[in-house]
């Protein structure tokens, strides 16, 4: 039986789902499994299990369909019998590497260059071949959501060739594959596992709970384990289920989320959305001898107090922000003597500069 430990990657959001008393439901589970990072056949694996298992008729008939979907996408990308379409191997970078008329040939080769260069993954993608001047104009499905754009569902237009994908499969070194797009299948097809149908389990969205205990600011993400602020708290994530609600507003799973800040390079902090189930509280760590690690910690701990006098609407607001510029600053001004002491090259040598030879590295 598949549990909450199974699917929450999260101790901490463990513990809160199961103080809660909150049980995941057959529905809920598959959710989650369907958008997991893990392989292809992880995923197959964990939902062919719950649909031999579960009561709920209804769940077992979509995952089927979800399945059945699935594995003939893949046939359908792999097969290029008239030479219509290029098979073309991308690095983990995006970068073009080699070019197949045959997805067995691509498949191998994209193996060995991974092996070889070491990359962490690598992608299979499948192009239409231009031929004659029918293959200028496709038909696309409309991709807006017809839950905000009613007149957009169903609605087929024919467009102009601009060199896109037909489909990709991303795949690990030794060839596992990660996930598949395909836009191959019939509308038939297409329409039994729409993604925007708020009655299947692929993307439904359904209420956690969340709390943030007392000091509880920076989180870690527990796949990346890169570390960043949380931007709410115990009373928001509550308003922002209460405002879905009373507003009956349109969500789907990827609205199971909560705003986090990171600190970059650059001494700029970016906002990602992150699902709670990915998320861990964390102390600042610092090496007090790495000038870089030290600057790090002086800017998260000047941001969260900023946050924190921010939300409790403290009058002296300027007074944090201005550490906050300060310390996001010499972090930044860290992270490039850190790199200058790499390329053996001062941060502000092209100020310095006196002839073309010293920009030279």
């Amino acid at each position: 039986m598949i549990t909450i430990d199974d699917l929450i990657p999260s101790k901490y959001m463990q513990d809160i789902l199961k103080k809660n008393n909150f049980a995941l439901t057959d529905f809920n589970k598959a959710t989650i499994i369907w958008n997991s990072d893990e392989p292809c056949n992880e995923r197959v694996k964990k939902l062919k299990e719950i649909a031999d298992n579960t009561e709920d008729m209804i769940l077992k008939k979509q995952i089927e369909e979800r399945l059945d979907y699935e594995e003939d996408a893949y046939n359908a990308f792999a097969k290029n019998p008239d030479k219509k379409y290029v098979f073309v191997v991308e690095d983990e970078q995006g970068y073009s590497c080699g070019f197949f008329f045959d997805f067995n040939m691509a498949y191998e080769y994209g193996k060995k260059y991974v092996k070889k260069w070491e990359d962490k993954e690598f992608a299979i993608t499948k192009y239409h071949i231009v031929d004659t001047k029918e293959d200028l104009t496709i038909k696309r499905r409309s991709g807006l959501n017809w839950n905000m754009f009613p007149e957009e569902k169903g609605v087929k237009t024919e467009e102009e060739y601009d060199g896109h994908s037909i489909g990709e499969i991303n795949c690990l070194p030794d060839g596992t594959i990660k996930s598949i797009y395909s836009h191959e299948m019939s509308d038939e097809r297409e329409d039994l596992v729409d993604a925007y149908k708020t009655e299947r389990f692929e993307h439904q969205f359904f209420k956690i709970p969340f709390e943030v205990g007392a000091g509880i600011t920076a989180v870690r993400d527990v796949l990346s384990g890169e570390v960043g602020v949380l931007m709410v708290g115990t009373e928001e994530w509550n308003n922002y289920l209460r405002r879905i609600e009373e507003k009956n507003l349109y969500v789907d799973y990827s609205d199971i989320q909560v705003m986090v800040v990171f600190l970059t390079p650059k001494g700029v902090w970016s906002h990602e959305h992150y699902n709670p189930f990915y998320l861990e509280p964390v102390s600042i760590s610092c090496d007090p001898g790495n000038l870089k690690s030290v600057a790090y910690r002086q800017a998260m701990e000047s941001f969260i107090e900023y946050h924190m006098a921010e939300m409790e609407n403290r009058d002296n607001l300027d007074d944090y922000a201005k550490k906050v510029i300060e310390t996001a600053r010499e972090y930044r001004d860290a992270c490039l003597e850190e790199q200058a002491k790499k390329e053996l090259i001062h941060p502000n040598a092209v100020d310095h500069a006196k002839t073309v030879e010293e920009l030279i590295i």
